[in-house]
C-alpha cells in the first residue's frame, strides 16, 4: 500500500517466489532520488518490466533489455544487465509517486511472451 504525508512519500515494492525486489518499503522527502532493485536467477528471461500501482490502477513506466532502458516516463531511468538483475530509480520524487511499484520478467521466445511474476 501507498501514503502521502507532508512532503514524506512511502514507496513499496512487491516480490514474488523467483522475482524479487528491494527495499520492500521506504520513506523519502520529496525531491530525492530512490532506486528500486529487480533480481532473479530465471535462465533466459532477459527482460525487465516495471509497473506503478494507484489503487487499483496500474501504470506501465518502461523495461529493461540486457544494459538498455525504454522509458515510458519523465523523471525515471533504469540501469543494469535485465538478466538478472536491475534498478529503477525516480528522480526529484513528488507526492504523486507515492505507489507500489512491480518489477516482472519475460522470457523471449519467438512470437511469444511469458509474463513471470506480476
Amino acid at each position: 500500500s501507498h501514503c502521502m504525508m507532508g512532503g514524506v512519500l512511502i514507496l513499496c515494492s512487491v516480490s514474488c517466489n523467483k522475482v524479487h525486489q528491494a527495499p520492500k518499503d521506504m520513506i523519502v522527502n520529496e525531491g530525492k532520488q530512490v532506486e528500486l532493485i529487480c533480481s532473479h536467477k530465471l535462465t533466459s528471461y532477459d527482460r525487465m518490466h516495471w509497473y506503478q500501482q494507484h489503487g487499483s490502477e496500474l501504470k506501465y513506466l518502461g523495461n529493461l533489455f540486457y544494459d538498455t532502458g525504454y522509458m515510458e516516463v519523465d523523471r525515471i531511468s533504469f540501469s543494469g544487465d535485465g538478466r538478472s538483475e536491475g534498478t529503477l530509480k525516480v528522480s526529484d520524487v513528488t507526492l504523486p509517486d507515492s505507489a507500489v511499484y512491480y518489477c516482472a520478467v519475460i522470457l523471449l521466445m519467438p512470437n511469444v511472451e511469458y509474463l513471470s511474476c506480476t
